[in-house]
């Protein structure tokens, strides 16, 4: 049986190409691929914090295209101010991200939350 499950190694190489290219303050693994718990049918789960213009969705889908493959990736993008006022408003989503993720990337001087 082959596994589909992906390696540090290549998390890390994501995380690197989708900061080369959009200069986030931060990428943070979060899921089942972070809690150490990936089966063979889990995506990965990135939380992307940068400033971005115009509509948030487009930023996903620039992402989405830089980082397209073989394994399924959910991307969610915020803004700094964004992640502080929804970890203040307890987003579960947040929440569990910046409490229980994998910081794969951080901009020096970077914080949120």
């Amino acid at each position: 049986m082959t596994s589909n499950l992906i390696s540090d190694r290549q998390l890390q190489d994501l995380a690197q190409q989708i900061a080369e290219k959009f200069q986030p303050e931060k990428i943070i693994l979060f899921g089942s691929y972070a809690y150490g718990e990936p089966d063979q049918d889990s995506d990965l789960d990135f939380l992307v914090i940068m400033n971005y213009l115009g509509r948030r969705i487009h930023q996903v889908l620039e992402i989405r295209k830089e980082v397209r493959g073989e394994i399924p990736i959910d991307i969610i993008v915020r803004s700094p101010d964004e992640i502080v006022w929804r970890y203040e408003q307890f987003d579960p989503l947040v929440r569990m991200a910046i409490d229980y993720g994998k910081e794969l990337y951080a901009r020096d001087n970077s914080r949120v939350a």
